[in-house]
């Protein structure tokens, strides 16, 4: 486990620790900086982004072969990122999603965009298809579509969604003696309905609380990014050209930061005792804005929320309905309510899920160990399906 995973699962858990927190109103003014350099060794992390998909003819016949065309990259802020796109595939079905071909794709000479080929159907029916990625990270790029997302489940029917979810990836086994079994990512699942976002992630042993004396606090994370860049496109047009180049402002921090939410589940906290003027939930989905409460079409006393104020910006912090998880076995089940998270700029939606130990003989003398970090994944929640007359 490298430094750069360590210090970004740290600097999570210290935003969490900060926000959950009763904070003095006359906090200090924040200094942000910028730096690509910097940034760029954070860049591994992030996922490709598939930004579009298209395919020709429009009105393909049944001998007419299909040209899919997918535009795909990475964020690259400096020449420090040395993470590629590593293979870009097509997967096609002509049955109504029971069975899937695959086709790789092949780079164009601009190096933006991938063509793949469907074979023509020869006869008269429909062909679904979609696109995924990876870089050379492990990172995942995938596009899913509505229609057949979680096939066979039926919302208020039997069974779970969590048994229906698509495998998104597979993370490699990490090292025993840095990254403890109930801490290592194995894999994530992902799926969607109407109403929630689900996640199941796959653990080498199963979750565990810690201890609290010595202190032995265990803190598993998962972030989500409700848009399709993590960077405003404006902003990023900024950095490449250097005009952010020493400096951010704190304004321009906040902006980007709406679009983030980071739910933690902290279970030492379940058998710690209670800290006097301290919020601290064993769980809790926190977005760093204020929720539109109207235009998210939900009743804001359906669910048990905080909003904590700096300056003149927000935080909500969920404790409550706007989400659930359940320990099963090696596994932790997680759903958001998606009218929370609010709507997805180019129906694309990015995640992450890591964790953190945190050790010593007291709170006070508290170090955070090695924590284990998956891949990333963006997820672009589109379908793409063609008619053969």
């Amino acid at each position: 486990m490298n430094k750069i995973k360590a210090f970004a699962i740290a600097a999570a858990v210290c935003a969490i620790i900060e926000i959950t927190a009763v904070v003095d109103s006359a906090a200090q003014n924040m200094d942000f900086s910028f730096d690509a350099e910097k940034i760029s060794q954070f860049m591994k992390y992030i996922p490709p982004i598939i930004s579009s998909v298209r395919f020709y003819p429009a009105n393909p016949k049944p001998d007419d072969a299909v040209k899919v065309v997918a535009r795909v990259g990475r964020l690259k802020l400096s020449d420090d990122d040395f993470e590629t796109l590593d293979e870009v595939k097509l997967f096609y079905s002509t049955d109504g999603g029971e069975t899937w071909e695959s086709a790789d794709m092949v780079e164009d000479e601009d190096g933006l965009e991938w063509e793949g080929e469907i074979p023509p159907l020869g006869a008269a029916g429909g062909v679904a298809f979609y696109v995924s990625a990876t870089d050379t990270a492990g990172n995942v790029a995938r596009v899913m579509s509505p229609e057949d997302t979680m096939p066979g489940w039926e919302p208020g029917g039997p069974g779970s969604p969590f048994d229906y979810l698509d495998l998104i990836f597979e993370h490699e086994e990490a090292d025993p003696r840095e990254i403890p079994a109930y801490m290592d990512v194995r894999a994530v699942w992902f799926g969607y309905d109407d109403d929630k976002f689900y996640f199941r992630v796959g653990f080498k042993e199963q979750p565990r609380p810690g201890t609290v004396a010595p202190l032995d606090a265990n803190v598993y994370l998962f972030a989500l990014v409700n848009r399709s860049l993590v960077f405003d496109p404006a902003l990023l047009q900024k950095a490449r050209a250097g005009a952010l180049e020493g400096a951010m402002s704190e304004a321009q921090i906040m902006e980007m930061a709406q679009s983030v939410w980071a739910w933690y589940y902290a279970p030492t906290i379940e058998i710690a005792p209670a800290i006097e003027g301290v919020k601290f939930p064993a769980s809790a989905l926190i977005h760093p804005g204020k929720i539109d409460w109207e235009e998210s079409e939900a009743n804001k006393a359906d669910y048990r929320v905080q909003t904590l104020k700096f300056k003149e910006y927000a935080a909500e912090v969920f404790d409550k309905g706007a989400f659930g998880y359940k320990i099963n076995g090696d596994n932790m089940d997680i759903w958001f309510d998606r009218r929370l998270i609010g709507p997805s700029e180019r129906d694309t939606i990015n995640f992450v899920t890591g964790n953190l130990r945190l050790a010593g003989s007291d709170i006070m003398k508290a170090k955070p160990l090695m924590g284990d970090i998956s891949h990333s994944a963006s997820i672009v929640m589109q379908d793409y399906y063609y008619e053969v007359e």
